[in-house]
């Protein structure tokens, strides 16, 4: 006879007092016999906060967050039956990694068939693992079968609101590419026209956001252009996710591809998510919580209730190198090599910014793992040895536990994949919102290959970039303090004596040997520096970024009512707290964009007020040129400059990387670039005059008793034409013109390795010219200038040593111009 009694068993068994009974009566297996304290800290403070909406823990990587994730939500998958309980992850590889988890701990979690639906899941029986592009896709299953979950899990949420953000972004299909930037290009060229030449020259580089007052103009025409393909990839997952709100939406541009985005995601309107009883958001590194408002609506109150447990023993063992402090003039190739080597007796991983920068790493043996294989490839990883991977833009997402990955290299600063990202990382650099958004990616990449507390790795930053970027002392200061002090550690062994006459590869082999050999000197030494006290108690109250982030959520929730006056109001309230100038700037620009919906001619004066914050925005219309003037005195600005970073090696490592954008084979975009930020260098009062205002020279160095009015020819090969030669000519009567009273006169000067001209009449007026090779002999002035500081106490500390260096190594604006020979 059927035992149809055996059906009335609760399949979800009874809901336990506490988290940790709930794991005590779990069927484990022998693998998961007990909990870590960091982890029953965690639970403790979890089942404190079982009734709250949003909750938020942070836990280092390879502490257990997973664990605790399962069992907070089959804590809730029992506490509400037959509802679905969802547990997102930035990949599918990361998903099955949960279910194993779940296999271990006693949890049953499902995943989505290859065709079918995960029936057991949707009706509670099960825990559903999926990514968070499942979820929040144009065309969810979550919607179309209306799954709505009790509970849902975040697990690596900043890599996940990065994939939020992207599913709200549309790419530009490449076939009608050129239709739209023809359609932008009119409209657009006259706030930017260098940039805009570089746009329509091809060039990927050169990335452009295309101003509000013209978007306003062409969306409509936009989704006209769009509405053919919109039912194919690439608009079929993301196109209606943004169609309903388009006159809102941001559009940047470089010259290979386009992008349409939401700035804030509109995750309110996502069913499954917003009605969801039950949040929680979980991450190795929190900074703070301006992202998880702006792209998640977490709510604020849950940062004061943060869950970050004492007994957290942080990351494993990392030895980080900078390398370009071991050696700054190595080259890539020669570590590359040198990780070839390496990759002969274990295996290393190179995350890199672009599928273009693995090219030095797939010349020397490396293999790319592309989109198609990336699966594939973590399978080879985790199973053998002697791999040489290199993968672009996985900063996060990649777990490579144990001998997976021994050797980690990241090469240069992490950043963002899309066109909108490269735009904000231009306009944003150096602010608090650029610093905490980059440091949780480096963090990110740190963790890929180091899972546990008894994990272990060598992990290279490759480029001076990433150098000058850990070397500033504000950065340093939001690092987590396990790897502040790891990174302190391998400042220290870059600059040992013992590598002194070695080379670069030799170097690097040397230090990765005592890892890998588990060196006992090593050890002692890592056990003895990387020691992590109490964490100090956090301060919960939101700072004036965070509080900016709650007020660009809500007015985006007024603005989408078309309450454009309420959301001005909003953000005006946030533009008077006490803001980074850059970060005001992005404020008032949004004041603009929706204040132009009902006043153009107000919104117009807003943006010239965002513009003089921050001129790296397109240029207003009808703007007036600005007095230009010498403010500081030059060794007074070095110090200023300098004085950011917290090493000389970090200061050099600076150097570096504004060498590398003058070579004058990078596109005049980039070279422009350089000569803007090596006049900052030396002190002098640096600009772009024709990019901000549309007249003037390129560049414009201002020192106290001196200038340069440069106009960049880095990349003509033929001999200067009357045409450059008027162009300059104009830009020294503009500088006469626009100088303020008292400035001297400066000199005109071609940064170009031409050296003759179609006629001599045309350069006449005495033209000056910088050369490639002048330019790196000014900075390698500049770098003797920085290493003769370095023994005299603290750096860029006293301008009047400052200015003696300066004067002794030739930096000086009369000793540069001195150097120019003039064309004749």
């Amino acid at each position: 006879m059927i035992n149809f009694g055996s059906l009335a068993k609760n399949s979800g068994g009874d809901v336990p007092a506490t988290l940790e009974d709930l794991f005590k009566q779990l069927d484990r297996k022998a693998t998961h016999t007990g909990l870590r304290p960091a982890q029953l800290a965690a639970l403790s403070a979890l089942d404190g906060q079982l009734e709250h909406q949003d909750v938020i823990m942070k836990l280092s990587t390879g502490s257990g967050k997973t664990v605790l994730g399962l069992l907070y939500a089959e804590m809730m998958r029992r506490k509400y039956k037959g509802e679905p309980v969802v547990y997102l992850c930035p990949t599918n590889q990361l998903a099955d990694q949960v279910v194993e988890t779940g296999r271990l701990i006693g949890v049953k979690v499902s995943t989505f068939p290859k065709s079918g639906l995960p029936y057991n899941a949707m009706s509670g029986e099960t825990i559903l693992a999926c990514t968070y592009d499942k979820l929040f896709t144009a065309n969810s299953v979550f919607e179309s079968r209306s799954i709505r979950p009790s509970a849902i899990i975040m697990d690596d949420v900043h890599a996940g609101a990065e994939r939020i953000r992207k599913a709200y972004t549309v790419e530009v299909p490449a076939a009608i590419f050129k239709q739209f930037r023809a359609l932008m290009s009119p409209l657009c060229e006259g706030t930017d026209a260098a940039t805009w030449s570089a746009i329509m020259r091809d060039d990927a580089a050169s990335a452009y956001e295309v101003p509000y007052w013209v978007w306003a103009q062409v969306w409509n025409q936009v989704a006209k252009l769009m509405a053919p393909v919109q039912d194919q990839p690439p608009l079929l997952f993301t196109w209606g996710n943004i169609a309903r709100y388009l006159e809102l939406a941001r559009c940047c541009i470089s010259g290979v591809s386009a992008e349409i985005a939401l700035n804030i995601p509109p995750v309110e309107e996502v069913a499954a998510y917003a009605g969801a009883k039950h949040r929680l958001f979980m991450s190795a590194s929190i900074k703070d919580i301006s992202g998880l408002i702006a792209v998640l609506g977490c709510a604020p109150a849950a940062y004061r209730r943060l869950i970050e447990p004492n007994e957290d023993e942080g990351a494993g063992e990392r030895m980080i190198l900078p390398t370009s402090l071991i050696n700054a003039e190595s080259k890539k190739a020669e570590i590359a090599s040198a990780c070839a080597v390496l990759a002969k007796q274990t295996n290393v991983v190179v995350l890199t910014t672009s599928t273009a920068q693995a090219k030095t790493w797939t010349d020397a043996g490396a293999v790319l793992s592309q989109a198609a294989d990336f699966e594939g490839m973590l399978d080879k990883l985790r199973t053998t040895t002697t791999n040489f991977v290199v993968f672009a833009q996985r900063f996060d997402g990649v777990d490579l536990p144990d001998d997976a990955c021994r050797v980690l290299v990241i090469d240069g600063v992490p950043g963002g994949e899309r066109v909108i990202d490269h735009v904000d990382a231009y306009r944003q650099k150096d602010s608090p919102e650029y610093e905490v958004r980059t440091v949780n990616k480096f963090e990110q990449a740190l963790g890929r290959a180091v899972r546990s507390s008894a994990d272990y790795a060598t992990v290279l930053l490759v480029g001076a970039d990433i150098a000058a970027f850990i070397g500033r002392k504000n950065v340093s200061s939001l690092l987590e303090e396990r790897t502040r002090l790891q990174v302190e550690l391998g400042r220290e062994l870059a600059g040992m004596p013992d590598h002194a006459g070695k080379s670069i590869g030799v170097v690097i082999q040397d230090l990765a040997q005592a890892l890998l050999a588990r060196n006992e000197g090593w050890k002692h030494a890592h056990t003895q520096r990387v020691k992590v006290g109490n964490k100090a108690p956090r301060d919960t109250a939101l700072t004036p970024y965070e509080a900016s982030a709650l007020a660009m959520r809500e007015a985006w929730g007024l603005a989408k009512a078309k309450n454009f006056h309420g959301a001005v109001t909003r953000l005006r309230e946030a533009a008077n707290m006490p803001l980074h100038s850059i970060q005001k700037a992005e404020l008032m620009y949004w004041i603009a964009t929706y204040q132009n919906q009902f006043d153009p001619g107000q919104a117009s004066e807003v943006f010239k007020t965002a513009f003089v914050l921050n001129t790296k925005f397109p240029r207003p219309q009808q703007v007036a040129d600005r007095k230009f003037s010498r403010l500081t005195e030059q060794a007074v600005a070095l110090c200023q400059v300098f004085g950011v970073y917290g090493s000389a090696n970090a200061a050099l490592a600076r150097v570096e990387e504004v060498r590398a954008k003058l070579a004058f084979g990078n596109s005049a975009e980039t070279v422009e670039r350089g000569l803007l930020e090596l006049g900052e260098l030396l002190g002098a009062a640096s600009s772009r005059p024709e990019k901000e205002t549309g007249r003037g020279p390129d560049v414009l160095w201002l020192f106290d008793d001196c200038g340069a009015c440069i106009e960049a020819k880095s990349e003509k090969a033929a001999p200067i034409h009357k045409s450059d030669a008027s162009q300059l000519f104009l830009s020294g009567n503009w500088c006469e013109e626009q100088l303020a009273t008292g400035s001297p006169k400066p000199a005109l000067v071609f940064a170009t390795n031409v050296s003759t001209a179609d006629r001599l009449e045309d350069i006449a007026f005495g033209p000056r010219l910088m050369t490639e090779s002048i330019l790196m002999d000014i900075i390698e002035r500049l770098r003797r200038v920085v290493l003769s500081l370095t023994y005299d106490g603290p750096l860029f500390s006293d301008p009047a040593t400052v200015a003696s260096k300066v004067r002794e190594q030739g930096v000086t604006g009369n000793a540069i111009l001195g150097r120019l020979a003039v064309m004749k």
